[in-house]
């Protein structure tokens, strides 16, 4: 088709001296426009098809215009005038179909009523057209360049009533504005991924330098992520092992109940410091001078016994008072001694982590009862719970770092000292329990003390929770995603292998 456009500088005269073949081609463009501005409100490849087919059926006073849309070898009707879905009958369909496939092979119009020595084939456009009551059929391919993506099939009935004029150059222009536009509304239903690889074959099979210049940057830009990832892979990185951890002490003394009594009074609490010999408690010892009071009339008693006998020069019953006297006295002895223990001391300097019974005053107490737990205020020792699967790596003399959640911003420097012998369950995770030493304690404490200065470092207390990281050797992203998928197929091979 050879179509003259209006420049935008003609003269407003020049549209009444124009000739008819020009304002026919004026015409059919402005048709094919109109056409298409229904088309173009369409947000589906379905329903632009349905909007084509009714305004062409509607512009060239046709019986049915059906478009169909090639999906490998086959060409099903995506589009019928009047219809809201596709479907046609399954003999008819056929017929359409085949009739579609002769114009695409061809890659010309075929009209059924044509003839004449370089007429197309027409053998399936004229069957189609009988089947239909001797319509007259037209089908045009939708495409450029010589490749079709689909055609429009356009009867009329009867067949000897004549299309509109221009019939074939508005189908034609109609084919190659369609090859242009319903394309794009079939990559919008495709998922992403498709569009994505959609793109990058059309940018491949794109000439010229802008399309060559694109695909080298697209190429440079993957092997350069392909050479940064196997970077990443094969390159040794360091490599810690993560841990909860909590601080103890690292010796605690648990001060119990001397005898049976009760708690008259309480002296410290926990958190507080104290200092070897500090009194921490107080028992009741009312029941114990009582006791003494006894035994000390029982041993005045006896003394009077022994009196008697070595007056009456009677051996036998002054070796029986003397070793009453003994027995009495020996009670004596132990209840003055457990009056010198009804103060509870310190039996060490350090802080009391444990045992707040100022709310048990006057509760009876049992011999050997735990009160209080104490743990020097500037030794500690810190216990990892290691993972079963990273034990491998850990080791005694191994060194890392804390951070406690309490002090975030400030980390501690640690030692590995012990490595547990059995594990234990917390959490629900199977751990071995890593003993490590503060290497600030260990190595600035006696410069420290011999400065007179206080500790710049975080304040150490037992009962404190935080995440340790213990150096392990370095080993590359890929090394460590090959042993954990080895360890996992092992375990899972091991479990269910027959």
């Amino acid at each position: 088709m050879t179509a003259t456009l209006l420049r935008p500088g003609a003269a407003a005269g020049s549209a009444s001296t124009a000739s008819p073949d020009t304002a026919g081609h004026h015409d059919d463009a402005l048709r094919t426009l109109q056409v298409f501005d229904a088309v173009l409100a369409a947000r589906t490849l379905p329903a632009a098809a349905a909007a084509l087919c009714t305004q062409l059926a509607s512009r060239l006073d046709a019986r049915r215009v059906t478009l169909g849309w090639c999906d490998g070898d086959r060409c099903p009707p995506i589009g019928v005038s009047g219809q809201a879905d596709a479907r046609l009958p399954a003999g008819l369909a056929d017929a359409v179909q085949a009739a579609m496939f002769e114009a695409i092979d061809q890659g010309v119009i075929v009209d059924s009523t044509a003839g004449g020595a370089d007429a197309p084939i027409t053998q399936m456009a004229c069957a189609l057209a009988r089947a239909q009551h001797d319509a007259r059929v037209v089908t045009i391919p939708i495409g450029r360049d010589g490749s079709a993506r689909g055609a429009i099939t356009v009867e009329w009935q009867p067949a000897d009533a004549e299309p509109p004029a221009r019939a074939h150059a508005m189908l034609a222009a109609v084919g190659h504005l369609a090859a242009d536009l319903l394309p794009l509304l079939e990559r919008d239903g495709w998922p992403r991924w498709r569009r994505v690889l959609a793109t990058q074959a059309g940018d491949r099979s794109a000439g010229g330098a802008a399309g060559s210049e694109s695909a080298r940057q697209r190429r440079a830009w993957i092997v350069g992520s392909l050479a940064v990832l196997i970077i990443a892979l094969a390159i040794p990185l360091p490599r810690s092992l993560s841990a909860d951890a909590r601080i103890e002490g690292a010796i605690q003394r648990i001060v119990a109940a001397p005898v049976d009594g009760y708690l008259k009074e309480v002296l410290v609490r926990p958190g507080d410091p104290v200092r070897i010999g500090q009194p921490l408690a107080r028992l009741g010892e009312r029941d114990l001078e009582l006791e003494r009071m006894r035994l000390a009339s029982e041993l005045a008693q006896r003394q009077s016994e022994k009196t008697v006998a070595l007056a009456k020069a009677d051996r036998a019953a002054m070796m029986i008072a003397q070793a009453r006297i003994d027995e009495v006295r020996a009670k004596l002895d132990l209840i003055d001694q457990q009056l010198q223990r009804m103060v509870l001391e310190a039996p060490i300097d350090g802080v009391m982590i444990d045992g707040d019974q100022a709310r048990t005053v006057g509760a009876p107490l049992e011999r050997g009862q735990p009160l209080f737990t104490l743990a020097p205020a500037d030794r500690h020792r810190i216990v990892v719970e290691l993972d079963e699967r990273d034990i491998g790596d850990a080791h005694a003399g191994q060194t890392g770092t804390l951070a406690l959640s309490a002090l975030p911003w400030d980390t501690v420097a640690l030692v590995v000292t012990r490595i547990g012998a059995a594990a234990r369950v917390i959490d629900g995770r199977n751990v071995f329990e890593i003993e490590a030493e503060p290497v600030t304690e260990r190595n600035t404490a006696a410069a420290t003390m011999a400065a007179g200065q206080a500790d710049s470092g975080p304040k150490l207390r037992p009962g404190l929770r935080g995440i340790a990281r213990l150096e392990a050797p370095a080993a590359s992203l890929g090394q460590r995603l090959v042993r954990r998928a080895a360890l996992s197929g092992r375990r899972l091979g091991w479990r269910w292998w027959p």
